[in-house]
C-alpha cells in the first residue's frame, strides 16, 4: 500500500493537471448525456400525453355515469 502512495507522490504537476482536466471533461460529457436524455424523455411524455388527449373513444366504450330511469335504485 505504501508503494501506491509513493507512486502518487512521484507524479509531476503536469500529470496532475492532465488527470484533472480529463476528469472534468468526463464529468461534462456525462452531464450533457444525462441532461439530453432527460429532455428527450420529457418531450416523449408530453407527446404521449397530447396524443392521449386527442384520442376519442366510441360512445359505447364507457357506460354512462348517471343511472337511467329504468334502474330501480
Amino acid at each position: 500500500m505504501d508503494d501506491i502512495w509513493q507512486g502518487f507522490s512521484n507524479l509531476t504537476s503536469f500529470t496532475w493537471v492532465v488527470v484533472l482536466v480529463a476528469l472534468v471533461l468526463l464529468y461534462l460529457v456525462i452531464r450533457l448525456g444525462v441532461s439530453h436524455a432527460l429532455r428527450d424523455h420529457a418531450r416523449w411524455v408530453e407527446r404521449k400525453r397530447i396524443k392521449a388527449t386527442r384520442t376519442t373513444y366510441p360512445p359505447q366504450a364507457f357506460p354512462p355515469i348517471t343511472p337511467e330511469s329504468s334502474d330501480p335504485f
